[in-house]
């Protein structure tokens, strides 16, 4: 695995030589070459998001690599090692970049993001599978776990007679060892027969049986269960899970715990190894919280969601700082968990930007009062736990802040458009998180990345212009996301890598106000996200390329409209003004919508209306 992470390093940073000196390169490895076409010099902002870019690209593989364990998509990791890892690939760039030019360049772990539960591992097979303090009891690896996967190796079982079975017996229950609702996998010696037998149990029963030879149970490399694929490695042996009973058998409820039962009649006397993925959490009475020169067992590793990144690049004329948020190459990067990140406004008396966390929660309100054109508190682009809400000034500028008052120009004045407007925030296309707005020419569609230049997006100048970007969207059910956005004649469009640009809604929206549209959203679960938007009429509906347009409210005003899980029960929300009213859509998609008047806290204990501006309306 050393010499992968290596490779992995400088295959990354000499890429990163090639790019900035346009020649021919050849590693001299033996293990990889690169051929890589001459190409102009780069100006020295272009030479800093190059590097941006190749550390982007390079990371994610690096932090699969060096991981203590990959299960099922999942990456597990110790944050020291990251921390090594990250400074071996610092110096392997230094040494690539900096010979070769006027320039250095940093790179430095300011953080690892874990997700929930982790890995627990004991790796010595030469112990029984018992706690951390060998107390030989019924112990309990995790509780309120939804998802439980990874693998077990058997090496051998103890003498045996007549009262004394070797087992190994891992129970799920809501209710562990004796509880109802249990899913259990046991591995016991039959004596009579000198045979091992692996029993997938619920409550119904035995699930499936599966029947070892002697020799097949204890021979040199063990004999490995995989939990995820319930499967026996090199077997035709397979058993329903806890997660995939498959028809033999009722799932456990969720969430359950999971432990091992050493008590009588269960001895679990086998020994070996294993490592138990979990998203629950992780007993620490039993499992040693560990690290990587860890010697007890069984210890747990974090499940790294994500490493956020300090990186500069310094040139005779130029200093550019910027944090990188990137996750391991086998998982998808999960939103973050941020403060401010709630539905965005424009407050309609003192003209403040702000936001409001929840219903019937605080507002915070920033001292920004020239936002013209607002988007969504999606995400934290300078890793600081803080939403950043992307605005358009009076000016044409695209700025960020968030509700401390941190703030950013993203793009000179005269960029963007000023009215009549959205802006949208994600990525598209395999680009970063980035800013989405409509160009101040009327004609395209941009995004921008702090202390990156605007990138075209989408060019309507022969397709009717472009007023607002609604966002990425799944929106034609061919498993790519489109890009969707408001053409200058008020009608909603979509452009497709591989088909162009397409119609949504023919002339559906309102003519005072082009912004009018949400956030796309699968409403129903079905795969295919929908984009609400306000018609001619008032009335608020949603449409994506594959349905006619369905009607989910009225009397709404021609304004820009946010979706959110503004209530806390796991689903989005539309919100949108009457009046100047905040208000949202309470059930949408279920079949059953309630409209509800968004409040905001006033004290401890009392609550009263939102009131926004219909000009920028919400987001």
């Amino acid at each position: 695995m050393d010499d992968d992470r290596g490779q992995l390093m400088l295959v990354g940073a000499i890429t990163i030589a090639v790019i900035f000196l346009g020649l021919v390169a050849v590693l001299n490895t033996g293990l990889y070459t690169s051929n890589v076409a001459p190409r102009a010099g780069l100006s020295t902002t272009a030479d800093a998001e190059t590097f941006v870019d190749s550390v982007q690209g390079d990371v994610p593989a690096l932090l699969g690599t060096a991981a203590e364990d990959s299960i099922d998509g999942e990456v597990y990791v110790f944050e020291s090692t990251v921390t090594a890892e990250i400074e071996r690939y610092e110096g392997y760039l230094l040494r690539s970049v900096g010979s070769e030019r006027a320039a250095t360049v940093a790179v430095s772990l300011n953080r690892t993001i874990n997700g929930s539960g982790g890995l627990v591992v004991d790796d010595d097979p030469n112990t029984e599978f018992d706690s951390a303090d060998d107390d030989d009891t019924d112990w309990v690896v995790a509780r309120d776990v939804s998802d439980l996967d990874g693998r077990i190796t058997l090496y051998r079982f103890p003498v045996h007679n007549a009262t004394e079975n070797a087992e190994f017996v891992l129970e799920a229950s809501g209710s562990l060892f004796g509880g109802g609702d249990a899913w259990r996998l046991e591995l016991y010696w039959n004596e009579t027969q000198n045979e091992v037998h692996l029993q997938s149990i619920d409550d119904t029963g035995v699930l499936e049986s599966c029947v070892f030879s002697q020799r097949q149970a204890t021979n040199a490399s063990g004999l490995t269960i995989d939990l995820t694929e319930g499967a026996v490695v090199g077997t035709d042996c397979e058993f329903p899970t806890v997660d995939d009973p498959g028809e033999l058998g009722a799932p456990v409820s969720e969430p359950y715990d999971v432990g091992v039962e050493r008590s009588a009649p269960y001895d679990s006397r086998a020994e070996g190894t294993y490592r138990l993925a979990v998203d629950g959490d992780i007993d620490d009475d039993n499992v040693v919280d560990g690290g990587p020169n860890v010697t007890d067992v069984p210890y747990s590793v974090p499940r790294l969601a994500a490493a956020v990144l300090d990186l500069r690049y310094t040139a005779p004329s130029l200093t550019f700082d910027t944090v990188l948020r990137v996750g391991p190459s086998t998982v998808d990067l999960p939103p973050p968990a941020l403060t401010g990140r709630g539905v965005v406004f424009v407050n309609d008396s003192s003209g403040r930007l702000s936001t409001l966390d929840r219903h019937k929660g605080p507002v915070r309100v920033t001292n920004k009062t020239d936002a013209q054109v607002i988007g969504p508190a999606s995400d934290d682009f300078d890793a600081d736990g803080w939403a950043e809400v992307p605005y358009v000034t009076s000016t044409g500028a695209v700025r960020i802040v968030d509700a401390t008052n941190e703030s950013r120009l993203l793009t000179a004045g005269g960029e963007a458009e000023t009215a009549r407007s959205r802006l949208a925030v994600g990525t598209w296309n395999g680009s970063p998180v980035s800013v989405f707005y409509a160009g101040a020419g009327g004609n395209r569609i941009f995004r921008i990345t702090p202390g990156g230049d605007p990138v075209e997006v989408v060019n309507a100048s022969n397709s009717g212009g472009t007023d607002a970007a609604v966002g990425p969207a799944e929106v034609d059910g061919d498993g790519e996301r489109e890009f969707v956005y408001v053409s200058a004649g008020e009608t909603l469009h979509y452009f497709d890598i591989e088909n162009g640009i397409n119609t949504l809604a023919a002339g559906d929206l309102p003519s005072s106000h082009g912004g009018a549209v949400g956030q796309p959203n699968d409403f129903s679960g079905d795969g295919i996200e929908s984009i609400p938007f306000v018609d001619g009429g008032g009335d608020l509906e949603l449409i994506n390329a594959t349905d006619t347009p369905i009607q989910v409210g009225q009397n709404v005003d021609d304004a820009p409209l946010a979706v959110r899980d503004v209530n806390g029960d796991g689903r989005s929300e539309i919100v949108y003004l009457d009046n100047e009213v905040a208000y949202f859509l309470d059930g949408v998609g279920t079949g059953t919508v309630v409209d509800r008047q968004l409040q905001r806290s006033v004290g401890a204990d009392n609550s009263t209306a939102v009131n926004a501006s219909d000009e920028r309306g919400v987001a």
